[in-house]
């Protein structure tokens, strides 16, 4: 027999035996209730419902591997999902805002570079004339003992093979606690290892100098003629009083003095600009009350930290001492910078 008309009979007997069907005497009619799958007999006041399977095969089919079509809900997950542009908005506007918190981050601890009026200039850099530095980091001293110096490492020079003073003299403090140490962040993303840094000649060291300062140059839109102008008014010390502190003959025409983290240079006119141009767009740290820079110390970076009580600096940026002003500098203005030290070293 049949499914249904066993699900049929069994319902039909069990509904004769109740009082209502004895009393109401009627013959039951079937109908369906909407799309339930179900199938209604009714008996008067009473209602059986009866599972439907062909609607029940109606819905999930009649085959093993038939499955609920998709696509629908698909489309719904495609409705609702924001443009890609309006995610990359949403994204850029995000990044937007962390930048501006960094900045005032930053703005708390940190100063643009500022033209100095020459009262200003001179009150200042004259305490820094009479201020010394730690005897162990002391260029002056140092100097004048032996011809190159690398600081930050247990090293008697008096003591070195002259064969490693290339190795010394390519290795100012402020790359001295690099890693890999010693080289320059730029040169270590072109690939240049320790030992192939260390072993640049004077030659093969002025080929990467002039290299990094117009590529600095070019990528900062700064453009240098000959016989221009050079504002150095950013600077706390000028040519002559790096002259006097190191005990140096005035420089000759065309030619100025610096001082890079205790180390003295001489510059021509156009490398004494980039210089300049990089001093103006250095930012400068906030130092505390009682904090003197001392411009003839030759500081590792966390020296640098911890004797000028500096700030932590966000990763890409390195302090440096110019002119006898703490500077936090960018990684590519702080390279062309120790390659000037280098290169254009006065010893």
């Amino acid at each position: 027999m049949p499914r249904k008309s066993i699900l049929l009979a069994t319902a039909l007997s069990v509904a004769m035996i109740t009082p209502s069907f004895a009393s109401t005497q009627m013959t039951p009619s079937i109908s369906v209730l909407g799309d339930t799958g179900f199938d209604a007999i009714d008996f008067g006041s009473d209602v059986i419902r009866v599972k439907n399977d062909k609607e029940k095969d109606k819905i999930k089919g009649n085959g093993k591997n038939d499955k609920k079509p998709k696509g629908k809900k698909n489309e719904a997950k495609v409705e609702n999902r924001p443009p890609k542009d309006l995610k990359k908005a949403e994204k850029n506007e995000r990044k937007d805002l962390q930048k501006q918190a960094k900045d005032q981050r930053n703005d708390a601890n940190f100063a643009k570079q500022t033209k100095r009026s020459s009262e200003d200039r001179v009150i200042q850099s004259e305490r820094l004339m009479t201020t010394t530095a730690p005897q162990n980091r002391d260029m002056t001293t140092l100097l004048s003992a032996v011809p190159l110096a690398l600081l930050g490492q247990d090293v008697n020079l008096q003591n070195v093979e002259d064969d490693r003073l290339l190795t010394y003299r390519n290795c100012p403090p402020g790359l001295a606690k690099k890693d890999p140490p010693c080289v320059p962040p730029g040169l270590v993303d072109d690939g240049v290892t320790y030992d192939e840094w260390v072993s640049y000649d004077d030659d093969k060291l002025e080929q990467v100098y002039q290299d990094r300062r117009d590529r600095y140059l070019s990528s900062n839109n700064i453009e240098l003629r000959d016989g221009m102008q050079i504002d150095d008014s950013t600077f706390l010390l000028n040519s002559d009083q790096v002259a006097r502190l190191y005990n140096l003959s005035p420089a000759p025409q065309g030619q100025q003095y610096a001082l890079i983290d205790g180390m003295p240079v001489r510059l021509e006119d156009r490398n004494y600009a980039t210089l300049a141009q990089i001093n103006d767009m250095a930012r400068v740290p906030l130092l505390g009350n009682g904090v003197q820079i001392a411009p003839t110390a030759a500081l590792t970076q966390a020296e640098l930290m911890q004797t000028y009580r500096l700030p932590p600096l966000e990763h890409g940026y390195s302090y440096s001492v110019l002119n006898g002003e703490v500077l936090a500098l960018e990684n590519d203005a702080f390279e062309t910078l120790q390659l000037i030290r280098i290169a254009r070293s006065v010893f």
